[in-house]
C-alpha cells in the first residue's frame, strides 16, 4: 500500500497466533486522536485464525478499509521469535516514532498524542507512560506485581548516562518495550547492536539495555498510555503443554548471551561494576525465575526433554548451580 501522507508515528504489532485478540488491538488504534499514523504488522509464521476464520491479513485489510488508517501487513514463512519480529517491524516502518503494541493488548485512547507531543516538546528519544493491566482472575500477588510494574515510571527528564543508570542500578522506570513512544533513528541504532537470534522472553530488557546506549533523552509522563492483558500471552504463567512453548521460555539466555559479550567482549571499559553485577544478578534471577516454571507449569510428560533445552540455552553447569540456589531457598 502506497501512503500519500508520510506517517509521523509507526505502530508496530508482531502477530503469532494472536488472531482473536488482533481486532480487539487495532480497534484501540482507531480511538487515537494522533498525529499522521501507520500500522506495521508482522505475521510471524501464524498458523492462527480469529473465531471467524480470518488470519492476520485479512483481519488487518478490513480494519484499514473501515477505519482509512494505512496497514502493511508482513508474513514470515516460519516463526523467527520476537526479537526478530520487532527487528522487521523497525525496518519497515516509516514514521519518525515506533511505538510497539503487542497484539493481544491496547493502546489507551488518546496516548498517541500525548506521548508525541512530549517526544517533540522535550526532545526525547525515549518517552514513557504508565499502563493498566487487565485480569479476568484473582487480583492476587501475579497481579499486583504486574500492575506496580506497569505504573513504575520516572516522572521527569533523564539524560545521557542517568537513562542507563536509573534503569540498571537505581532501577527508576521499567525495560518493558511496550508503554512507551522511541526515536525510530535511536532504534535502528539499537538493532545495529544485536545480532540475529531466536529470543522471544526477555526481548524486552535486551533491546532496552542498547537503547539506553543510544538515547539521549527519557521522559517519562503521568499518564496511562497501555492496556496490558495479564490472560494472555506466553507470560501469562498457564500450564505449558508443548516444548516448543517451553523453548520460548528458555530462550531468555539469549538475551542475556548478547548483553554479556557485549559488555565483556566488546566494550569491557564501558560499563561500572555496578552496571556489570546488576546484569549477571538480573540473569540469575529470571533462570531462577525459569527453574520455577519448570516445576510448576511445565506438563509432567515434558520434565525430562525440558531440563535438556534447558540446559542446551543456559548450559548445564550454569542450570545445576542455580538450580542449588532455588532449592537452598525452599528449604
Amino acid at each position: 500500500m502506497f501512503f500519500k501522507i508520510k506517517p509521523i508515528v509507526s505502530v508496530c504489532i508482531p502477530v503469532f497466533n494472536t488472531e482473536n485478540t488482533l481486532e480487539r488491538c487495532l480497534n484501540s488504534v482507531k480511538l487515537q486522536n494522533s498525529p499522521p499514523l501507520e500500522v506495521v504488522i508482522v505475521d510471524d509464521g501464524s498458523t492462527g485464525s480469529d473465531k471467524n476464520g480470518r488470519n492476520a491479513a485479512c483481519i488487518a485489510s478490513e480494519f484499514s478499509k473501515k477505519s482509512r488508517i494505512p496497514v502493511k501487513v508482513i508474513k514470515n514463512s516460519e516463526n523467527t521469535g520476537l526479537l526478530e519480529a520487532r527487528r522487521k517491524l523497525v525496518l519497515e516502518s516509516k514514521g519518525k516514532y515506533i511505538l510497539m503494541l503487542d497484539s493481544d493488548d491496547v493502546l489507551e485512547e488518546d496516548c498517541l498524542k500525548v506521548l508525541f507531543e512530549t517526544a517533540e516538546a522535550e526532545n526525547a528519544d525515549i518517552v514513557h507512560g504508565q499502563g493498566n493491566v487487565y485480569y479476568s482472575g484473582v487480583f492476587d500477588e501475579v497481579f499486583r506485581k504486574k500492575q506496580k510494574a506497569a505504573e513504575h515510571v520516572y516522572e521527569g527528564i533523564l539524560e545521557g548516562k542517568a537513562i542507563e543508570e536509573g534503569f540498571l542500578c537505581k532501577k527508576n522506570h521499567s525495560y518493558f518495550m511496550w508503554g512507551k513512544l522511541f526515536l525510530r533513528e535511536t532504534y535502528l541504532n539499537c538493532l545495529e547492536n544485536i545480532p540475529p537470534a531466536f529470543c522471544v522472553m526477555e526481548e524486552d530488557f535486551l533491546q532496552y539495555f542498547f537503547m539506553v546506549q543510544n538515547a539521549k533523552k527519557y521522559a517519562g509522563i503521568n499518564k496511562k498510555v497501555y492496556g496490558y492483558y495479564l490472560d494472555e500471552g506466553i507470560s501469562s504463567r498457564k500450564k505449558i503443554q508443548t516444548l516448543e512453548t517451553w523453548e520460548k521460555v528458555c530462550s531468555a539466555s539469549s538475551a542475556f548471551t548478547i548483553i554479556l559479550d557485549y559488555m565483556e567482549n566488546q566494550q569491557p571499559q564501558k560499563f561500572s561494576a555496578e552496571v556489570k553485577n546488576s546484569i549477571k544478578l538480573f540473569c540469575r534471577n529470571v533462570l531462577k525465575d525459569t527453574l520455577r516454571q519448570k516445576e510448576k507449569c511445565l506438563a509432567p510428560e515434558l520434565k525430562e526433554k525440558g531440563e535438556e533445552l534447558l540446559e542446551l540455552y543456559w548450559g548445564k553447569d550454569f542450570v545445576m548451580a542455580v538450580n542449588e540456589e532455588v532449592q537452598g531457598e525452599v528449604q
